[in-house]
């Protein structure tokens, strides 16, 4: 192929590798702060657990205070468990499209590197 045929094939082939850098580092943020949501709601629960294991230890409490206490921790926690399934679930879908990303990334490298080696023919 000609120079003329092949330069502009470069440059589409490296904005492209640009733009796969970019998502690269936006999927890995977002995969940071979702990690940190998932530890954030982890440390609600346990905090609410030693609050409420400290309420039942408490004996001037009443029977009927403690139990509505306790169905209340167990819908918080409930709660706390959906939230983290959901993020979980949003955190996989995230690692596997970065996955594909890599292998993108990977590819178009491949792409670059024959087109510069044609070239330089």
């Amino acid at each position: 192929m000609e120079a003329q045929t092949l330069q502009p094939m470069l440059s589409m082939y490296c904005e492209y590798r640009v733009a796969l850098k970019k998502l690269m580092v936006e999927y890995q943020a977002r995969i940071h702060a979702f990690g940190e949501e998932i530890r954030k709601v982890q440390l609600e629960v346990q905090q609410a657990e030693t609050e409420f294991t400290i309420l039942l230890e408490d004996e001037e409490i009443p029977n009927s205070q403690l139990e509505l206490l306790s169905k209340e921790f167990w819908l918080f926690s409930q709660r706390c468990e959906q939230r983290i399934l959901k993020l979980d679930m949003f955190l996989k879908k995230m690692e596997g499209d970065t996955s594909w990303l890599e292998e993108e990334e990977e590819e178009i490298e491949y792409l670059i590197m024959r087109v510069a080696r044609t070239e330089d023919r």
